[in-house]
């Protein structure tokens, strides 16, 4: 018998009955499925680029008689009427800390209209308080003054100064009998000749806060400085210059200040503040 390959049909014949039934199969399955209809091809929808179905568009809006859309009204913003934080004004002029309350009230951002504002009750919510670097000073001596708003509510609290043209806080002392003393005698030898411009200046603390104004009061007595005045008057006043010392003694020290707007009683505790001071060897 020669060695040359074995024909399929032997090959085929050589297999188990099993595994001659499953080939059996497979080869009249492909077939069938040579042989078997095909299914019908659908062709693609397709819209051109950049084109929408009109029938997928919203209804556009109609118009009624006087000409006016029927659509829906936008609703009102619901934004905040306040300053935006970044706003400059309102940072200036709004603080939880005034140290110096001059250059605040000088400032043109900080100047404000307060036709029809009326004086408010905030004795809950101000407190106005005068500090003396020294409760008691040799005569002649000068005594440095601070004076401090603080807003003791929960709320921001607005403060009105008025300024002509600038914020006076004049300071004034009397003795234990409640006699002038210190101040010039007489008035200023010269008024100023300008007319009188009446500003007035807004700031707001914020609840906590303060405002701070320094200035200072001299144990002595006083004259007008002439010699200072060359023109017009300065616009802090006419200015006076210490000559002798007051004598020993307990004096009420008062700085008038510019705050307006306020209710107070007859002893001004609120635009006014006082404090007593020695004055010993």
């Amino acid at each position: 018998m020669g060695t040359g390959a074995a024909s399929p049909g032997i090959l085929v014949s050589m297999l188990r009955p099993a595994t001659r039934f499953v080939l059996s199969m497979g080869a009249c399955a492909a077939a069938l499925a040579g042989c078997g209809p095909r299914p019908e091809r659908r062709p693609i929808e397709m819209e051109p680029i950049g084109t929408i179905d009109p029938s997928k568009l919203p209804p556009k809006p109609t118009k009624d008689e006087g000409g006016t859309s029927e659509s829906p009204t936008p609703a009102a913003s619901t934004a905040s009427s306040d300053p935006p934080p970044g706003d400059s004004k309102a940072s200036e002029c709004t603080s939880a800390k005034f140290d110096n309350l001059y250059m605040a009230l000088t400032n043109k951002a900080c100047e404000f209209d307060a036709k029809g504002e009326r004086p408010a009750d905030v004795k809950n919510d101000l407190e106005v308080k005068l500090s003396p670097s020294t409760s008691q000073i040799v005569p002649g001596g000068r005594v440095d003054l601070v004076v401090s708003y603080r807003n003791k509510g929960s709320k921001p609290l607005p403060l009105f100064f008025a300024l002509d043209p600038v914020p006076r806080f004049d300071v004034e002392s009397t003795d234990a009998k409640g006699r002038p003393a210190g101040a010039p005698p007489g008035k200023p030898p010269k008024k100023p000749s300008r007319a009188p411009t009446r500003v007035i200046a807004k700031i707001v603390l914020a609840p906590g806060g303060t405002a701070k104004m320094k200035t200072g009061w001299n144990a002595s007595n006083h004259r007008w400085a002439t010699e200072q005045v060359k023109g017009e008057v300065p616009e802090t006043g006419y200015p006076r210059v210490p000559t002798t010392s007051l004598a020993k003694g307990i004096y009420t020290v008062r700085v008038t200040t510019p705050l307006v707007l306020v209710q107070e009683g007859a002893d001004r505790e609120l635009s006014a503040p006082k404090v007593s001071i020695e004055v010993a060897e």
